[in-house]
């Protein structure tokens, strides 16, 4: 057993939270959340579209900082970020608010969700990698399996607004706690003692 594969499973499940767990379940709030602020499903929806730009911009950017910045300082702050900032929409009485808000969300979101899992998978993989990839996002879509009825069943019982803090909360605490986030402090002085090309 490779210690490689316990970082794989480690990645796909820090990808299944931010992705199925957050970015995935945004449409799940839409419609009460359209309701109650008496606004047009289109105008809300505006806010994906504010952050699919946001991330387009700020991926190159942010893509410089791995290997510069500890991998696990770069984890924990994206998530905080993401988890707080999701949490904070149950706060918000206005669409403008949603619009604002969705550009720290955004950067947030790029590391967890979009550029540490193919780095993680292409350090630890010389072979297989594409195997590596598919078993990764496998896992990450198992996690979004899961949590999607969840979300969607705290948000008939105690409302979008409690809802969005419950899942944020959730999010920050499981993906930061040390059991989760002490696998990625190990790689660098792993990575020279085994041989990642044996994967």
């Amino acid at each position: 057993w490779h210690y490689a594969f316990f970082i794989l499973i480690m990645t796909g499940l820090l990808l299944g939270f931010s992705r199925g767990g957050l970015m995935n379940s945004g449409g799940l709030f839409l419609t009460p959340v359209a309701n109650d602020l008496n606004v047009n499903m289109g105008v809300l929806t505006i806010y994906f579209s504010i952050s699919s730009l946001v991330l387009m911009l700020a991926l190159p950017i942010l893509g410089r900082f791995i290997g510069k910045i500890n991998i696990k300082t770069l984890i924990i702050a994206s998530v905080i970020l993401q988890g707080g900032i999701f949490a904070c929409f149950g706060l918000l009485s206005n669409v403008w608010g949603f619009y604002i808000l969705s550009i720290p969300m955004a950067i947030g979101t790029a590391i967890p969700c979009h550029i540490l899992g193919p780095v993680i998978v292409n350090s630890w993989f010389k072979k297989n990698t594409g195997l590596a990839m598919g078993v990764m996002m496998a896992i990450s879509g198992g996690v979004s399996a899961i949590l999607q009825p969840q979300i969607t069943s705290l948000i008939v019982n105690v409302g979008w607004r409690n809802a969005y803090w419950i899942t944020g909360y959730r999010r920050s605490s499981c993906s930061n706690h040390r059991a989760f986030i002490y696998p990625f402090t190990r790689q660098k002085r792993l990575s020279s003692l085994w041989s990642a090309g044996s994967c």
